[in-house]
């Protein structure tokens, strides 16, 4: 596979419904039994919300997975693509704690029944979770944060392929207002975190960028820009296999 090189900060711009449905399709082109954009968003929702920050060295391969490009300009399209989204997913959830509109989640709408399922969604957050075990098991051992979770865990685990952790079908008539607390509760999740997100800023030092130092998502990048780190630059300069 080539290398996806380094990405230059980039404006924070939704992708429109047609870079999405390039997006979905390079996703499956790369890996048919990987995610498709409706995971990727859960995922990388997931991922924002978070204690710690998770590089994208580490989330970009698990999207990818074994897939190959072609060429390098394929690679970079691809990589413009999930940093835009990534950039644009984490600007929202910033807004969304200053009492702004929500974040739209980009939930796949089946094309006969015109029924959102949302389970490829929940799946995925819950995937994106599990990047820290100890976050996870924090909020769902915790009565202020647990409840927000209920609903993801619904949705994830409606066609669980083990009967014993498989939740109740959604019945038909009730599935619309559940996803609707899907929404609440994936904004709540990323609101719980909010303070141990924050606290990672104080890690800063001097020399934010010597090697061992963590950089806070929510801290100064490095580079002096003046924006928040997860907002600008993102290094992918090691080569994904």
């Amino acid at each position: 596979m080539q290398s996806l090189g380094k990405i230059s900060p980039m404006k924070l711009e939704k992708l429109t419904d047609a870079e999405l449905d390039r997006l979905d399709a390079q996703l499956k082109a790369l890996n048919p039994d990987g995610m498709n954009v409706e995971a990727l968003d859960g995922y990388l929702f997931a991922l924002h919300c978070l204690p710690e920050l998770v590089m994208p060295s580490q989330f970009l391969k698990e999207i990818i997975g074994v897939g190959i490009f072609e060429t390098n300009d394929d690679a970079a399209a691809f990589s413009t693509l999930i940093f835009r989204h990534w950039n644009f997913i984490g600007a929202a959830l910033d807004r969304t704690l200053a009492g702004n509109d929500i974040y739209e989640l980009v939930l796949i709408e089946d094309e006969e029944s015109g029924i959102t399922r949302a389970n490829d969604w929940a799946e995925a957050f819950m995937h994106g979770m599990s990047v820290q075990p100890a976050a996870l098991r924090q909020i769902l051992g915790d009565d202020a944060g647990g409840g927000d979770m209920v609903p993801i865990l619904l949705f994830a685990n409606e066609h669980n392929k083990n009967p014993a952790l498989r939740s109740t079908p959604i019945a038909a008539e009730k599935r619309a207002d559940l996803v609707l607390h899907l929404i609440a509760g994936a904004h709540g999740v990323y609101r719980y975190f909010e303070a141990q997100r924050s606290e990672s800023a104080v890690e800063m030092t001097v020399n934010p960028m010597r090697r061992g130092v963590k950089v806070g998502r929510n801290a100064p990048c490095p580079c002096g820009s003046g924006k928040k780190y997860k907002h600008c630059c993102i290094d992918t300069a090691s080569t994904l296999h």
